[in-house]
């Protein structure tokens, strides 16, 4: 070193300080271990009440994320007088949801007749609802026309436009079949 400049020797021990440290850290540090192991949570069970013309109705437990094809599959399936078209089987369900599949017959004997069928209410007759009007009562036909029949009268919420409020005062006005 003798030989060496004054900025040569200094990158040696600065270079060696370094390397010093650098070990001192690792030495120091404490051990990792195995380290944390991630697992997928396990998704909880979601509750829906379906019936209608389904063969076994009642209320069952789902995975989430499921779709109403699932639930008619898990209650036995469609009975003959089930109406599937214009049915939305892709739609997702949510926890605590009704479903009512329609039926082919358009009166059902356990139902007022003076109740508004969702799935065959014309403009004229959405609009006499109160608190409707003509452009709720489109956003209703273009719901039903986009989503597939309502299955149960809680899908009204979904429509734009339809508010809590506005659904408390119609929803005891309006049926499934």
């Amino acid at each position: 070193m003798q030989n060496w400049k004054l900025w040569q020797q200094a990158l040696v021990f600065f270079s060696a300080g370094v390397i010093l440290t650098a070990i001192g850290f690792i030495v120091s540090s404490p051990p990792r271990g195995n380290g944390i192991i991630l697992t997928p949570a396990i998704g909880k069970q979601i509750v829906v009440h379906i019936d209608g013309e389904i063969v076994n109705p009642g209320v069952y437990e789902i995975e989430p994320d499921s779709r109403i094809q699932d639930i008619v599959a898990k209650a036995g399936g469609l009975t003959i007088s089930a109406r599937t078209e214009g049915l939305n089987l892709a739609r997702f369900i949510a926890d605590g949801e009704k479903i009512t599949i329609p039926s082919k017959n358009v009166e059902s004997p356990d139902t007022g007749s003076n109740l508004l069928n969702l799935n065959t209410a014309t403009m004229e007759e959405l609009d006499n609802l109160p608190g409707i009007g003509k452009v709720k009562a489109q956003a209703i036909i273009d719901y039903r026309t986009k989503e597939g029949l309502f299955t149960s009268v809680e899908q009204l919420l979904l429509v734009q436009g339809i508010t809590d409020d506005l659904y408390a005062g119609i929803k005891d006005l309006v049926v499934i079949r």
